[in-house]
């Protein structure tokens, strides 16, 4: 058995242990949380790009990184999902309802009606203007839009520097 007398990964500092996951691979921070009860418990973590769109679960978790005192230090890619669920949509829902029963159809309109409310209130803009506020390492933005049908395509790509005067 192992003695427990020598120094321990756990007992550096954070701001060590961040400079340490930045250069590990994800394997290795994955093993070291595995092996470990107390490294378990660090938020070793690397996020590097933030996904925003009018969806209630990408804003909680756009906002939750945004908020926390870790995670948000790196993140140089915000991706701006400008989905548009249409008329078609709502068909769909229908559809689903008579195929598979209202569970389904339920849930999904439980969504879309998020998705509607986040549109009209703004919130997904807020949400984008406080991480390009907040994330000092941002480098790119990425607007996408999909449509009806699965299509998706970049719309735009810029640097930080040309990012403002489109945000308003």
């Amino acid at each position: 058995m192992a003695s427990d007398t020598g120094p321990r990964l756990s007992d550096l500092p954070f701001d060590i242990l961040d400079l340490i996951s930045k250069v590990l691979p994800n394997s290795d921070l994955k093993n070291i949380r595995l092996a470990s009860k107390a490294m378990c418990n660090y938020p070793l973590l690397r996020f590097d790009r933030v996904f925003i769109s009018a969806f209630e679960k990408d804003l909680d978790a756009a906002e939750a990184i945004t908020s926390h005192p870790f995670f948000y230090k790196d993140i140089k890619e915000i991706v701006w999902d400008d989905t548009s669920l249409e008329v078609h949509f709502l068909s769909w829902l229908a559809w689903e309802n008579e195929r598979n029963g209202a569970a389904c159809a339920n849930f999904m309109t439980k969504i879309y009606e998020e998705y509607e409310q986040n549109k009209k209130s703004g919130r997904y803009v807020e949400c984008v203007q406080t991480a390009v506020e907040k994330f000092k390492h941002l480098k790119r933005l990425t607007f996408r839009g999909r449509r009806y049908g699965g299509s998706s395509e970049s719309f735009l790509d810029t640097p930080r520097s040309s990012a403002p005067h489109l945000l308003g």
